[in-house]
């Protein structure tokens, strides 16, 4: 049950990360479009 826990944190870690990546790489410095997606989130 934790291993899947974990696997969940790490595949949500991974997603976080190519959001960020595809922010940056596409769009340049859309800082406040990530942002609204984290406080959505949280």
């Amino acid at each position: 049950m934790s291993n899947a826990f974990v696997r969940t944190e790490f595949m949500e870690y991974v997603s976080i990360c190519r959001a960020i990546f595809h922010e940056v790489a596409i769009e340049g410095t859309s800082v406040s479009k990530f942002s609204n997606f984290i406080r959505k989130k949280a």
